[in-house]
């Protein structure tokens, strides 16, 4: 679809990394998606994606032929608290916005009591409170941002962005989807 080459550089060796799996894969999805998104305005389309082992840890390196990043997002880089969900929930809070709409891509229509994707006994939340997010560790945005967003009483409407028209539906005040709040 976006026709981007990827080269990936195996090492020789096996590199074991200690942590939970969805997590790990998650972060390199995100990190490869948002070379992806660099690549958009280029024509040569090309991820370079190595491992290594170094001084007991493991360092992952991904570089695409984009054009770089801006000044702003360089100062946030490294920073393990702060994400795009930090920065959306941030930015809710600036123009007083009545409620976060968190569209999802993979076909996931709000939040559940496990992965649907993994377990077919999980159930739809119709509606859950930020606490019970945090303490269930429900995997609906960063620890940061949910935080956020409780301390400043700001709804999170999770939904499936791809179904039409489901945005039209929570703007006409409809139930779409699991608010959280």
């Amino acid at each position: 679809k976006h026709k981007v080459k990827l080269v990936f550089d195996e090492p020789a060796a096996p590199v074991l990394v200690a942590g939970d799996a969805i997590q790990v894969s998650q972060i390199v999805l995100n990190v490869l998606r948002n070379a992806i998104e660099a690549l958009k305005a280029v024509a040569h389309r090309e991820i370079h994606l190595a491992y290594r082992r170094a001084d007991g840890r493991v360092i992952l390196q991904i570089r695409d032929s984009g054009p770089g990043l801006t000044e702003d997002a360089l100062t946030q880089v490294g920073n393990p608290f702060f994400t795009t969900d930090t920065a959306a929930a941030l930015r809710a809070a600036e123009i007083s916005a009545q409620a976060i709409l968190k569209g999802t891509h993979s076909g996931v229509d709000g939040v559940y009591t496990a992965d649907p994707k993994l377990d077919p006994t999980a159930t739809r939340y119709d509606q859950i409170s930020h606490f019970d997010v945090i303490s269930k560790g429900l995997k609906v945005m960063d620890s940061t941002a949910i935080t956020f967003c409780m301390d400043n009483k700001l709804p999170i409407v999770v939904f499936d962005l791809l179904k039409q028209g489901n945005v039209k539906s929570i703007l006409r005040g409809e139930a779409v989807g699991t608010l959280v709040g």
